[in-house]
């Protein structure tokens, strides 16, 4: 095969990657209405989806873990100042619809409190796009980041209305699962892992996404169990590592 088919190949696989997801998450309205999440969550996710297609901008959800929608018991005294600190921009990753770095750390800050106080299980997870960098140096990150906004929409579809998802980094999510122990977030890690690897492979792309996940033990927080959930991503990538 000619070399210098082989970049034009490979858009054209991140493109059919891109149409997938969109495919999927068309199927599963249906399935996100019977499920209880909101028509505003879901033309969100829409919205980034179509935007993706056409190279277009996506319009930031208004549900996206913002601390208006956080539990109020449990909180903080200085709850009230924090909420009116953190306005807008701070809030929303303008890219995906998601909260941000500075918001996954509001709603893991409550949810501390709160497990602190009522000892409410709960479970964090953390999801890395490997391969990316690759991706990004051989046909540019604009090309690698039309795989951003449909991981965002597989991790946010699959969620449910108390959970926060974040994206805290350019290829790294997090997500807050309440009142939710380690065997029954592995149902959302399957679903996740299912869809992603299945329009992934249907586009011939050399990307995965790698995911780790804890829930805080006795005499542990939730800070502990965002190492352990670390350390559990990165035992992923080792044992399922890209062209290894």
């Amino acid at each position: 095969m000619d070399n210098s088919l082989i970049p034009l190949l490979i858009v054209a696989g991140v493109t059919l990657v891109v149409a997938v997801g969109v495919v999927l998450f068309l199927r599963r309205n249906d399935d996100r209405s019977a499920s209880g999440l909101s028509p505003a969550t879901m033309s969100m996710s829409g919205g980034a989806a179509a935007g993706l297609m056409t190279g277009g901008g996506t319009e930031p959800p208004a549900m996206a873990a913002t601390p208006a929608a956080l539990p109020a018991d449990g909180g903080s005294e200085d709850a009230d100042d924090d909420e009116a600190a953190l306005q807008g921009d701070a809030l929303i990753d303008a890219a995906t619809g998601l909260g941000t770095a500075v918001a996954w750390d509001f709603a893991l800050r409550h949810e501390e409190a709160r497990f602190a106080r009522y000892k409410e299980v709960a479970t964090v997870v953390i999801a890395e796009l490997e391969g990316y960098e690759m991706l990004a140096e051989r046909l540019g990150r604009e090309a690698a980041d039309r795989l951003i906004t449909p991981i965002a929409n597989t991790l946010l579809r699959n969620s449910r209305r108390a959970d926060r998802v974040a994206r805290v980094g350019p290829v790294r999510f997090h997500v807050l699962l309440p009142k939710t122990d380690e065997i029954t977030a592995i149902n959302y890690i399957d679903r996740v892992r299912e869809e992603t690897d299945d329009w992934l492979a249907a586009g011939a792309v050399a990307s995965r996404l790698v995911i780790g996940w804890a829930s805080p033990g006795t005499g542990t927080s939730l800070a502990d169990a965002m190492r352990v959930a670390e350390e559990r991503m990165n035992a992923d990538r080792r044992t399922h590592a890209i062209g290894g």
